[in-house]
């Protein structure tokens, strides 16, 4: 995936975080999905927390991660999820690498 975004975007998905971004990671539910996060975080490759937003819209029928700075190129990261879909409990992880 890439490692930066512009982030001109509106609604502002990043109130008052400086341009460029990390490439956003989102989760989608179906058209007619209820997802309503509850936890989302975004690791470095050594396990670090990096600083993200996560913008949230009823229209959205997603979970967002937004990282505050542009990702590292060739790098791995895990994105953990704990969401609410439908009203029932849904908790993923997964690792990405960035592109080079």
């Amino acid at each position: 995936m890439p490692a930066s975004w512009g982030g001109a975007e509106t609604p502002d998905p990043a109130p008052g975080v400086p341009r460029r971004l990390g490439y956003p990671i989102t989760v989608a539910g179906g058209r007619s999905q209820q997802v309503g996060s509850n936890n989302l975080e975004l690791l470095d490759d050594a396990g670090a927390l990096l600083e993200v937003s996560s913008p949230r819209t009823d229209w959205m029928h997603a979970a967002a991660i937004i990282p505050h700075r542009p990702l590292a190129p060739g790098a791995s990261y895990m994105a953990r999820i704990v969401a609410r879909v439908d009203g029932q409990p849904v908790t993923k992880a997964w690792t990405f690498t960035t592109r080079r």
